[in-house]
């Protein structure tokens, strides 16, 4: 029986997502990956305790089912620092250790969501394309340092480029 281990995969959130994350797990691997955060324009709802503890007791469930399949999901605000170290430790916690971390940015993804190019764009863009990811490797380095020192552990960086101009001009239809 091999150990699993567990893969922390971020910034996967183009439609191969499900693919890559069941790569890992035919390799053995327990899979934490990220979800973007929404936020809803309306204002938060006030319930009540016994709608909280419900609220609570399916997201329970929502991830024990997950567990199961080796893939658990959990949200990512990537202009927050506080949100990378949360999801470290809700990878930790879920699955026990933390082995593994990829930071998979999709160029090519990222640059059909931009829209128009103003200053709000730009700092989401920045969130977005920069900040998040530089949170989440200090958090992830930082915990590995910390908690792992007696084993290795794997950081790695996934850059999936998108065409370049020459390859426009060598082949307009892209």
């Amino acid at each position: 029986h091999i150990m699993s281990k567990t893969v922390l995969v971020a910034g996967k959130n183009s439609g191969d997502a499900d693919r890559f994350s069941e790569g890992f797990v035919s390799l053995s691997r327990q899979i934490v990956e990220t979800e973007a955060v929404v936020f809803p324009d309306e204002k938060p709802v006030r319930r009540t305790i016994a709608e909280r503890k419900a609220e609570l007791a399916a997201f329970e469930e929502e991830k024990t089912v997950q567990a199961q399949s080796g893939i658990c999901t959990f949200e990512w605000n990537k202009a927050s620092a506080l949100s990378a170290r949360n999801l470290v430790l809700q990878a930790e916690n879920f699955f026990g250790s933390l082995d593994e971390a990829v930071l998979y940015f999709d160029e090519e993804f990222y640059a059909s969501q931009a829209e128009k190019m103003d200053a709000s764009e730009i700092s989401r863009t920045c969130d977005e394309l920069i900040l998040g990811f530089q949170y989440l490797a200090v958090e992830v380095l930082s915990r590995f340092e910390k908690k792992y020192t007696d084993r290795p552990f794997s950081l790695t960086f996934i850059l999936k480029e998108g065409p370049n101009v020459l390859d426009v001009l060598r082949s307009p239809a892209i």
